[in-house]
């Protein structure tokens, strides 16, 4: 990780002049648990405020400017708190950030249009904001916020993110302002700061689903809006689409500009991208696939004879290794004998490793700390003989394999019914009985019975310990 958090927060202010955002200063001024990072404590070049994501239950909003040319610019738009598993909004500070965005996240990057609201200009009426404080129908009732109401907000989900940036109702009793809407005593509307800075808030507003299009929002936002006047605190609004900024010039505020964000369901982790990796064995041109995934470590698959890497068992590997993080190189060995028995001659042999070792170098694998071998059949020569310091899943090996069979480094499947690797020999090899080696009753080569079903659950059971082996 190239960036850090950064506590003394004024050396950032100037990588966010010109930004009129509040949440910019709810951030410099650290409060509501606001979070920076940025590539440097003394001189940064690059950096990103964010207000929120302290429980999975609430969404952030991140800022991110300076240097989008930055060496860990695109690593500082990926970062997060730790644990955190809401979503995220983010604002780049230019067009050269957004395109750093959307190339970094991908398709898990939604762009959105939001509206700003002018911080200097406004046509607040107090007369028009009362008159619109009271127009609610009968039986609702709006009144200042207190603890009791802040609890009230706590429990539902709709209301959440009114009061999901203050550590506790004793905070927001003591440093926060809000406004809510009852119904027969039951909470159906709040408007209160989502976050704070020193002269003033930035706005939420909330209605319960059922409740809406009856004018509660702009009633309690009327009355959060004098209420603040009141305080000689600013009410910052920010508008999230064009119903919300129609409600806002209804209220007297006067429209900036559209500007463009982006919405991350998860934020930190990269989409998976594919390319191909090209290289030369003797003037034959070979290639793997590089899935790059969030770059924790590195999965090579090792593809048998006609078993290649979109089969289940090295299908479903692939599958666990990008959950984990995991890139991943699917390997090919270009032309080799169609036959099994020809393939396992020691020249074949030694063709394979060395074509799948100009591979491993083309892709880079010397790079990743963390790696792991899956192979099957033929491919567990090739696996055993390059990665003996490597952690590995062999499925269906060769007899020849176990030259390199490391048991506190590797995990075994096979069958009992493989014609390649009989129970005789595996107990001669001294395999029998690990708890490394799994042996599948009446599984063939395949690693599967003649009952689909039969060979359904096989496949779950194998991936469930692959699975855990990665965890290991």
């Amino acid at each position: 990780m190239n960036y850090i958090e950064i506590k003394d927060r004024n050396k950032l202010s100037t990588l966010f002049e010109g930004i009129d955002e509040k949440i910019v200063d709810c951030c410099l001024q650290g409060k509501n648990g606001s979070a920076a990072f940025a590539d440097s404590v003394d001189a940064p070049k690059c950096a990103k405020l964010t207000v929120g994501g302290k429980t999975s239950g609430s969404g952030a909003f991140s800022i991110i400017a300076g240097d989008a040319d930055a060496d860990c610019a695109a690593e500082l738009i990926l970062g997060w708190r730790e644990g955190f598993e809401g979503s995220e909004l983010l604002v780049g500070q230019n067009e050269k950030w957004n395109s750093l965005i959307e190339q970094t996240y991908g398709e898990n990057a939604v762009k959105l249009t939001r509206y700003a609201l002018s911080k200097t200009e406004h046509n607040f009426d107090m007369g028009k904001l009362e008159q619109m404080s009271r127009s609610i129908p009968d039986g609702y009732v709006i009144k200042l916020m207190d603890g009791a109401d802040y609890d009230l907000c706590a429990q539902n989900d709709w209301s959440y993110d009114n009061i999901a940036n203050f550590s506790s109702r004793e905070e927001f009793c003591r440093e926060g302002v809000g406004v809510c809407c009852l119904y027969k005593g039951e909470l159906v509307c709040a408007a209160t700061p989502y976050c704070l800075f020193d002269d003033g808030i930035e706005i939420e507003i909330d209605t319960h689903p059922e409740h809406r299009r009856k004018g509660l929002a702009r009633a309690c936002a009327a009355k959060l809006i004098m209420e603040c006047i009141n305080k000689n605190l600013y009410p910052s609004w920010d508008a999230a689409n064009k119903a919300s900024l129609s409600l806002a010039v209804s209220l007297g505020y006067v429209p900036a500009q559209p500007y463009t964000a982006y919405y991350i369901a998860q934020p930190g982790k990269r989409p998976t991208r594919s390319k191909v990796i090209a290289a030369n064995f003797e003037n034959e041109e070979i290639s793997a696939k590089m899935t790059t995934g969030e770059g924790r470590g590195l999965c090579v698959l090792f593809p048998g004879m006609g078993y290649t890497c979109d089969r289940p068992l090295l299908h479903f590997t692939q599958k666990i290794a990008l959950s984990k993080g995991y890139d991943v190189l699917a390997l090919s060995y270009g032309k080799i004998p169609t036959t099994l028995r020809e393939a396992r001659c020691e020249r074949v042999t030694q063709e394979v490793v060395a074509k799948c070792r100009a591979l491993l170098e083309a892709a880079g694998a010397s790079r990743y700390d963390n790696i792991i071998f899956a192979a099957k059949s033929l491919g567990t020569l090739a696996a055993g003989a390059l990665g003996q310091d490597v952690r590995q899943i062999w499925y269906t090996p060769v007899e020849e394999s176990f030259a390199n069979f490391d048991s506190d480094k590797c995990i075994v499947f096979t069958g009992d019914a493989d014609p390649l690797l009989g129970l005789d020999r595996l107990r001669e090899l001294g395999c029998l009985g690990s708890d490394k080696v799994t042996v599948v009753e009446r599984a063939g080569h395949s690693l599967d019975v003649a009952d689909p079903l039969a060979s359904l659950e096989i496949l779950r059971c194998v991936t469930e310990r692959v699975q855990k082996f990665f965890d290991e």
